[in-house]
């Protein structure tokens, strides 16, 4: 946009579309004087086929022309899928008398879910004077954190006319290595982990976990070769794979980045590692989500674990906000509510088996052993008057407790 405005409001750029309605793209807020690029967005109504394009100048108070028009139309949303790639096909029409690249252009944009944009891929740019219709292909890979796709068809309009008609959005297998990860536990806590596949050998073999009182994994050792062989740094620790928490699980400094293992807080999966699609923010603990950021799961528990304990109603809250003494290994509980799920030391038993009855102290003084007696007595009543009955059973011949005593009233 270039000329001279002399005050704020002076001048505009507008749209005027095929059905007579007009929206303002732009309007000077300050005097205006030389050159400046104006970019301004507009979403045509329905039934609308067709608009110009136009200036408006209020009387003998400046000048404005445009030039260098570039038009940029987008398709609807949709959302993304994590690791995947994708394939277009689209219909492009229109004439552009212009050299290659120079007239018309197929982006796809990425957005996060408010919307902001994190990049674009071109798919497709113009031949040298093109003219007619063409249906081109291309595949593509969404940047990280993408959450919205959206097509975009650029247009030179000093250069001719473009559109672009049936849009297709296929869904393509990620075409990236696939690593294999095995984790080995003892009593329901991770103790190794098998790493196979990974592009980095040095990534690749048996790795040895090791974790604080709640299970928690702190950091990882070198173990052994894929093929059995120790490592040669087998002891040694992983650099870049100490971890700390805070008490609710969240990092206590920087996260871990030697993204060998998906076992974190409390031993759960954790889905709150790395920078990619698969950082979800989320630990997973099998009935549900929790959010280390929150302090809180994400869904309600589908049952109360103990009704006898207020604090079991508030279905969304972690282990009765103790987390410094509890873990919950279901997603349901925690060990203090389902004792059948854990050890004495609170450590999670993943194979159900009950947890042995603690054994009682013995009794300062021991009773004889029981040996039944014959020798029972009563005391009669007298039917005129209140009375007592009383039984008095034996331990032995000369050791006597009382075993029962009723009042009988009489009336």
């Amino acid at each position: 946009m270039s000329g001279q405005l002399n005050s704020a409001g002076d001048g505009r750029l507008f749209v005027q579309y095929s059905n007579g309605t007009i929206h303002d793209v732009w309007q000077n807020e300050d005097v205006f004087n030389g050159s400046q690029n104006i970019t301004g967005n507009f979403t045509t109504p329905a039934n609308v086929f067709s608009f110009q394009v136009g200036t408006e100048v209020v009387l003998d108070n400046g000048n404005l022309a445009f030039d260098d028009l570039t038009l940029t139309a987008y398709s609807d949303h949709i959302i993304a899928v994590p690791l995947t790639d994708y394939r277009l096909t689209a219909q492009i029409t229109g004439e552009l008398n212009v050299d290659q690249g120079q007239g018309g252009k197929v982006w796809a944009v990425y957005e996060n879910l408010a919307g902001q944009p994190l990049g674009r891929t071109l798919l497709w740019s113009n031949p040298a004077n093109f003219s007619g219709t063409a249906v081109r292909q291309a595949v593509f890979t969404p940047v990280p954190l993408t959450d919205k796709i959206r097509i975009a068809l650029e247009t030179n309009l000093d250069a001719g006319y473009l559109t672009f008609d049936n849009l297709e959005l296929e869904n393509l297998p990620a075409t990236g290595p696939i690593i294999q990860r095995s984790t080995y536990s003892l009593a329901g806590q991770p103790i190794a982990v098998k790493v196979a596949g990974d592009p980095a050998p040095g990534n690749n073999g048996i790795f040895f976990t090791y974790s604080d009182h709640l299970g928690s994994t702190n950091v990882m050792s070198y173990g052994y070769n894929l093929n059995g062989s120790p490592h040669p740094q087998a002891g040694q620790p992983v650099p870049y794979s100490e971890a700390r928490y805070l008490p609710f699980g969240g990092w206590r400094g920087a996260a871990p980045t030697a993204g060998l293992t998906d076992r974190g807080f409390t031993g759960h999966k954790h889905n709150n590692l790395g920078s990619g699609a698969e950082n979800l923010g989320l630990i997973y603990m099998n009935a549900r989500y929790y959010s280390p950021y929150i302090n809180r799961f994400i869904s309600a528990d589908s049952i109360v674990p103990d009704p006898a304990n207020p604090q079991s109603y508030n279905r969304y809250s972690y282990v009765l906000n103790r987390p410094i003494n509890f873990i919950d290994p279901t997603g349901h509980a925690t060990c203090e509510d389902m004792p059948w799920e854990c050890n004495d030391d609170g450590e999670w038993l993943d194979d159900g088996t009950p947890t042995p009855t603690p054994s009682v102290p013995p009794p300062t003084q021991l009773l004889p052993p029981y040996v039944p007696s014959t020798k029972f007595s009563s005391w009669p009543i007298d039917p005129s008057a209140p009375g007592y009955s009383a039984t008095i059973q034996g331990f032995g011949d000369n050791n006597w407790t009382l075993a029962k005593l009723s009042q009988n009233h009489k009336n």
